[in-house]
C-alpha cells in the first residue's frame, strides 16, 4: 500500500517525498549514517594533508627566479645615479623580489630595500640619523622604526631561504 502522505496537497515536495538518507519519520537510515560519516572522514583527510601547504619550489625555480630578480634589479641600477650597486635577492619565503641599494647623497648614508618589480621603497635605515622608516602601500601610514630595527628587517628579507 503506498504512503498516504504522498497524496496529501498540503505537503510541500520535501515533506511528501522525504530527504535522501532520511526515512519519512526524518530519522538517519543507514545509508544516509555511512555517507555522513563518508563525508566526515574526507573533510578531515583534507584537512590533515594540508590543503594550505604551499608548493615548495624546486632548484631550478629558484635559480631561475633569482636570475630574473638579478635582471630586475640590473635595471634598476641603471635608474638610481646616487647609490651604489645594489646587491639583489629573490626571497622564496615572501615570493618577492628585493634590491638592497646603499645612497651615498650629500654626506648621508642611507640603506634602503626596494621591491624590484614594483620599484617602491619598502625599508630604509638612515646611518646618519640613526633612524628607521618602514613603508606602507599608503605613505601617510608609514611608520619609524629604530635604526637596529630597520637593520634587522633588511637583514632577513634580504637572507631568508625557503
Amino acid at each position: 500500500m503506498a504512503d498516504s502522505r504522498l497524496f496529501q496537497p498540503e505537503l510541500g515536495c520535501r515533506e511528501a517525498m522525504g530527504n535522501p538518507g532520511r526515512g519519512f519519520e526524518g530519522e538517519l537510515t543507514e545509508e544516509g549514517s555511512q555517507m555522513m560519516k563518508r563525508l566526515f572522514l574526507l573533510i578531515i583527510l583534507l584537512l590533515i594533508t594540508g590543503c594550505s601547504r604551499q608548493h615548495r619550489l624546486s632548484q631550478t625555480e629558484v635559480f631561475d627566479l633569482r636570475s630574473k630578480c638579478q635582471v630586475l634589479v640590473d635595471a634598476l641600477d641603471q635608474d638610481d645615479l646616487d647609490a651604489a650597486t645594489p646587491m639583489s635577492h629573490y626571497n622564496p619565503v615572501t615570493n618577492r623580489c628585493y634590491a638592497e641599494e646603499h645612497i651615498y647623497k650629500d654626506g648621508k648614508h642611507v640603506r634602503m630595500l626596494v621591491d624590484a618589480q614594483t620599484r617602491k621603497p619598502l625599508i630604509a635605515a638612515d646611518e646618519t640619523t640613526k633612524s628607521g622608516l618602514e613603508f606602507t602601500t599608503d605613505p601617510a601610514r608609514s611608520h619609524e622604526l629604530s635604526y637596529s630595527k630597520a637593520n634587522a628587517k633588511i637583514d632577513l628579507l634580504m637572507s631568508q631561504e625557503q
